[in-house]
């Protein structure tokens, strides 16, 4: 599929700021934390049903919203909580054969190898854009930016659990684009999710940068003009947006 703002022309200095989703998009190249997490506890049973673990990772991520400290624990700290859950509900249905620790540490180090990555991406782009982070999470993406090193280059961190929206509602979009004093249509949005952060920041006319990784499939009844650009890799969007990462 041709991205849009190839075919439309779009001029790059039409664009002002980049902002980030955090899972799945900075800590990855396209794959959100359910999905990372099936695959390492796959990996240590054979034949495990995606829907069954679903409704385990659904039960663990409920049970952990409802602490009242999790909006302040760091991101590896939130990752080995997760872990443990997730492993609780799972015993409950005969399926807890595997470390939660051994887990935890595994999703950890893939996250961490990323986020290190992108960190120099992310000054690359500071050099041409204004930057910042509009998350779903527990109240802790300031946090997790600072223990990355991202809040020096982030001019506005936006969290769900703190401004009350949840993407793809406008709201959250909004809070960030009051922040930084721009128009969406100077903005760019990059995510991971079609639904979520594609359909969410196109209502608002901003331009979009979906990270695909190895392949995406189109959702059913998915509306081409909701991205803007396909990224391949995280590390790949300043050459995208027109730049050369040599550079």
């Amino acid at each position: 599929m041709k991205n849009r703002g190839q075919a439309q022309g779009l001029v790059m200095n039409d664009i002002k700021a980049v902002l980030f989703d955090f899972g799945g998009t900075l800590d990855h190249d396209g794959t959100d934390w359910f999905t990372r997490f099936y695959e390492l506890v796959s990996g240590k049973i054979n034949g495990l049903d995606r829907a069954v673990f679903d409704k385990c990772a659904e039960s663990a991520a409920a049970a952990i919203t409802a602490l009242p400290d999790t909006g302040t624990l760091l991101m590896d700290q939130t990752a080995h909580r997760l872990s443990e859950h997730l492993h609780r509900e799972m015993q409950k249905v005969g399926l807890g054969n595997w470390q939660a620790d051994e887990v935890g540490a595994a999703f950890v180090a893939d996250a961490r190898s990323y986020l290190e990555r992108n960190l120099n991406m992310l000054e690359e782009l500071g050099g041409i854009y204004r930057l910042g982070c509009i998350s779903n999470n527990w109240g802790n993406t300031a946090g997790w930016c600072r223990q990355f090193g991202f809040d020096s280059l982030f001019e506005t961190m936006v969290d769900s659990a703190v401004v009350n929206s949840i993407k793809p509602d406008a709201k959250i979009f909004k809070v960030a684009l009051g922040e930084l004093n721009l128009p969406a249509e100077q903005c760019v949005y990059v995510g991971d999710r079609f639904d979520y952060d594609m359909e969410g920041a196109s209502v608002l006319g901003m331009k979009t940068a979906w990270v695909v990784g190895q392949g995406k499939e189109w959702p059913a009844g998915g509306q081409p003009s909701a991205v803007t650009w396909q990224v391949p890799a995280l590390n790949m969007l300043p050459e995208i947006l027109g730049q050369s990462s040599g550079n």
